[in-house]
Formats: structure tokens, C-alpha cells, sequence
């Protein structure tokens, strides 16, 4: 059986786990897939332990990190994000990926979400076979009670016995 490639895309250096912790140790503890991490901002140099621990405990098969300013994804040109997100999505060929949701209140979070899903588009990434949104418990909750914002999941995953 070939290995999936997974990409968890996480804006901050912790989503991956608040988003789908459970769900990447399952893969890779059942499955043994390549999980790979693309952390999209900058992470604070004092974190750089806790990253490299995080890195080992999942373990992924890479780590990408692209260095943007936490908390100003919205300042960066939206071609400018997609093209590094494509780029790492052309370098290891996901063919599952979990993005943060849309509707987070979190604004680094929908910008990562806006510029991360065209990168999923099958005329461009044909090796994309599934996109999974992720709720990060962190923010997600804080949005208005508006039904556009509801995190209405139709995908889940048993982790009771990992």
C-alpha cells in the first residue's frame, strides 16, 4: 500500500495540535502515512525547543515554516501566500489536507484558509484528494452566532483508542 502524504497547515505553531492532534497521531500510529507541517508564521525564537519537541512526538516526515508576521497574514499580497502554499504543495504532493476554517474569527486564520484553498484546486494539484477544515479550539468559539460562522463538521475521526 503507498503512503499518503498529509499536510496539516497550521498559521501558528500549535494549530496543528488545537486543530487535528488526535487525528494525525491516529494516521500515523494506524497508517503510518507522511505527515507533513507547514507553519506559516513566525515562530518566537524562545518556541524553537517546543517546535523541534512537536516535530519529533508527531513524527513528521517534514516541516516547512515561511516566516510571515504572526497577527498581519492580512498585509501580505494573497499571491504571495498562495505561491509559497503552492509551492510546498508541489514539493510533497498532499493528497489530504487540513486547513484552518473559513469562518474562524481568528483573521490570520480565514487568510491562511483563503489563500491555502486554491491551492487545492484539481487542475493545478491533481494529487489533492481530500480538504478537511479544522476547528482550532483556541478561536473558533469567539465568532458571533451567526450561522455563516457555525464550524459544522461532516468528517470525523475515532481517536478514543489511540
Amino acid at each position: 500500500m503507498t503512503k499518503r502524504n498529509i499536510l496539516v497547515i497550521a498559521v501558528h505553531a500549535d494549530d496543528e495540535t488545537l486543530g487535528c492532534g488526535g487525528t494525525l497521531v491516529k494516521a500515523k500510529k494506524e497508517e503510518d502515512h507522511n505527515i507533513h507541517w507547514l507553519i506559516l508564521t513566525k515562530t518566537d525564537p524562545r518556541m524553537k525547543d517546543c517546535v523541534e519537541q512537536v516535530q519529533k512526538l508527531y513524527e513528521f516526515t517534514t516541516v516547512h515554516q515561511l516566516g510571515f508576521d504572526a497577527a498581519k497574514l492580512d498585509t501580505v499580497p494573497r499571491v504571495d501566500l498562495i505561491n509559497a502554499i503552492g509551492k510546498v504543495f508541489n514539493d510533497i504532493q498532499p493528497d489530504t489536507v487540513f486547513l484552518p476554517f473559513y469562518g474562524d474569527v481568528h483573521s490570520d486564520h480565514r487568510v491562511a484558509f483563503e489563500a491555502a484553498y486554491p491551492c487545492t484546486k484539481p487542475f493545478r494539484y491533481p494529487f489533492v484528494n481530500c480538504v478537511c477544515m479544522m476547528e482550532i479550539l483556541s478561536e473558533t468559539d469567539f465568532a458571533p452566532a451567526l450561522q455563516i460562522n457555525a464550524f459544522t463538521p461532516n468528517f470525523f475521526v475515532d481517536i478514543t483508542l489511540i
